[in-house]
């Protein structure tokens, strides 16, 4: 799961570097952000990157997720050569791009802290014994939930 928030994190920090980048480059002030021909330049820009969502490059923010992996796993140095890592990065990076820059931006949810489930939020992972399935504690998170704003679409799978 933390290559997935790993790779969220990249992907939304590229995609706002993309767009301040579009607007350092036409000089626009930051104190004119909310001006309306900004508006729709920031509509424009994002728009066109919907239009390439399947095939823009990733690159930056997969070699991100890849280095934050191996700096936090030192003892692993092989991982930096491990195919699957980077297919999985690879993967979980171009995901997080098309939820990125869906309008509204869908996201998922990083709270982990909730210590009870919320049917409205969460679903009991389906392989727990009876006992786990009895509980509503959350023991841990198998897979965040997906938020667009405050409405869950997708709900989080626990482990209770």
């Amino acid at each position: 799961m933390a290559a997935k928030r790993l790779s969220f994190r990249a992907v939304i920090g590229l995609k706002e570097r993309r767009l301040c980048e579009i607007r350092t480059l036409l000089g626009i002030d930051p104190q004119a952000e909310g001006a309306p021909a900004v508006a729709r330049l920031s509509a424009a820009a994002v728009r066109v990157l919907q239009d390439t969502a399947h095939t823009y490059p990733l690159g930056e923010a997969e070699r991100t997720v890849v280095n934050q992996v191996l700096s936090t796993l030192r003892e692993y140095p092989c991982l930096g050569t491990c195919a699957a890592l980077h297919s999985l990065v690879s993967s979980a990076c171009r995901v997080a791009w098309l939820l990125s820059v869906h309008t509204p931006p869908l996201r998922i949810d990083t709270d982990f802290t909730p210590v009870v489930l919320n049917p409205e939020r969460h679903v009991r992972y389906s392989r727990g014994s009876e006992q786990q399935k009895r509980s509503d504690l959350i023991r841990s998170f198998v897979w965040p939930a997906l938020l667009d704003g405050d409405s869950c679409v997708f709900r989080a799978v626990v482990i209770t």
